[in-house]
């Protein structure tokens, strides 16, 4: 996942993630979200949120679900790690710390060009 935060309120790049769970019947499960950031802003040393449209493969073989509002908030922890919050429509899900990949920095972009700002 790649997204760059612009000085003006927009985004863009890409967010991709998959959720790792167990269906009610006990059936492992993986949903994939893939979205296109459009809006976004980030705070240097601070949170970072962007949201825009997605698409939901629940992994059952139905077609995925296409424009599916998102928002995901990123997070840095005391520790130095990071934690990524997913709303999908007006669902908030627990707070996942970041596992695979790395975030190595903040690209805030203004109208004074590219500012990289370190976690």
């Amino acid at each position: 996942m790649g997204v760059a935060l612009r000085g003006d309120g927009t985004a863009n790049g890409a967010f991709e993630s998959t959720l790792v769970g167990t269906s009610a019947t006990g059936v492992a499960s993986s949903i994939v979200v893939v979205g296109d950031p459009t809006s976004g802003s980030a705070q240097v040393g601070g949170p970072a949120t962007y949201s825009g449209l997605c698409s939901v493969d629940l992994g059952d073989g139905a077609p995925p679900l296409s424009n599916v509002p998102f928002t995901v908030t990123m997070a840095k922890l005391p520790d130095g790690k990071w934690d990524l919050t997913l709303t999908l429509v007006a669902t908030r899900l627990p707070a996942a710390a970041v596992t695979a990949g790395s975030v190595t920095g903040i690209d805030l972009i203004s109208k004074e060009g590219v500012h990289h700002a370190q976690p």
